[in-house]
């Protein structure tokens, strides 16, 4: 079984091209608000821990920015990518069956280029003194149908681009340039505790284009020690628990994110592109539980960059595709999480 499950990652990978990832996680819900034993609670025995506050650091290798007309030809490089993230999710209501939870993600990425050709330069000169950020905001529904099925929803928006602010959020007119509006829905069934499945669809509409991609949910634990924890086409890790204080995950996932890119050109014309970069990771993870409340985690492996596409926004930009030479990363992380025993002394109230 162990071996099987390496080789069916492996061969996911190729399968995960050309794939848009759902931005959402059942094992993302708390259970808060379920009933005990009337109701069905997303997740199964032994998964991994949900991150109510999270806070990490992931640092990639230097790669080229290679032309994807002429694979000869270098158009700029970077020494190093450093992302940072901070995310919250506040259950703000539940009662019986229903869940509402708001959260918020920032995500600030930036690069330290090393050589910026003549092809693109400002383009490329617009990543390099402006960090890309995404704000984006979330509400998140679950409900329970009964003890072995329930539904889920979510509705979110992002603001995502090389803006100078760090918040860009305008309550009374969002910036339609930077705006990134996004939709899921899933139904599950959870026969027992060690198993459970599920579909749905999920969507968006952006500065970029618009999507619509079904998936499915696969989450099984086959014993005490071993597990897996997927979402088709997004992503899927095997699951070791070593003990109750430390989880090791290890698989594959498709990562996505665009941005607006623009730079400020005086007399002229701003330069305005839709940066989207996609790449599939294969990955090592381990959770270490350090008190009942705090977690971190160190996350190592290799991302295998697919394409980097620079769609023109107007007239006086010109579209262009890169693409991104592999590169290796390590992920160091910080979340909250509240221990099983207080949400089980929640549901019984």
């Amino acid at each position: 079984m162990k071996y099987s499950i390496v080789l069916f990652f492996l061969s996911l990978s190729i399968a995960l091209q050309a794939q848009v990832k759902p931005n959402f996680f059942p094992e993302d819900i708390p259970a808060t608000g379920v009933e005990q034993m009337c109701f069905c609670k997303p997740g199964v025995s032994n998964k991994s821990k949900s991150r109510g506050l999270e806070l990490s650091y992931t640092w990639f290798g230097g790669s080229d920015f290679i032309s994807d007309i002429d694979d000869e030809t270098r158009l700029s490089n970077f020494n190093k990518f450093q992302n940072f993230k901070f995310s919250i999710k506040v259950p703000v209501f539940y009662k019986g069956s229903f869940t509402l939870i708001l959260g918020y993600k920032l995500l600030s990425d930036y690069y330290d280029f090393d050589r910026i050709g003549n092809e693109f330069s400002e383009a490329f000169e617009a990543m390099d003194v402006q960090a890309l950020k995404s704000n984006a905001l979330d509400v998140i529904m679950t409900k329970s149908l009964d003890e072995n099925r329930y539904i889920a929803a979510r509705i979110g928006y992002a603001a995502n681009g090389n803006y100078r602010e760090w918040i860009k959020f305008d309550w009374l007119n969002f910036d339609a340039r930077y705006s990134i509006y996004k939709f899921l829905a899933l139904y599950a069934i959870k026969p027992n505790d060690n198993f459970e499945w599920g579909f749905g669809v999920t969507g968006s509409t952006s500065f970029r284009r618009n999507s619509f991609v079904p998936f499915l949910v696969y989450n099984r634990t086959f014993n005490d020690r071993w597990g897996i924890e997927s979402i088709f086409p997004g992503y899927l890790y095997g699951r070791y628990n070593l003990g109750p204080s430390n989880i090791f995950l290890f698989g594959t996932e498709y990562s996505s994110r665009s941005y607006r890119l623009d730079l400020n050109r005086p007399m002229r014309e701003n330069i305005d592109y839709a940066l989207n970069q996609s790449a599939i990771v294969l990955s090592a993870q381990l959770d270490h539980q350090f008190s009942p409340w705090v977690w971190a985690n160190v996350k190592a492996g290799y991302r295998l960059n697919l394409d980097s596409e620079f769609l023109g926004k107007n007239d006086s930009t010109i579209t262009f595709d890169a693409d991104v030479s592999d590169a290796p990363f390590i992920q160091v992380g910080i979340f909250i999480t509240p221990p099983d025993n207080f949400k089980d002394k929640l549901m019984q109230q």
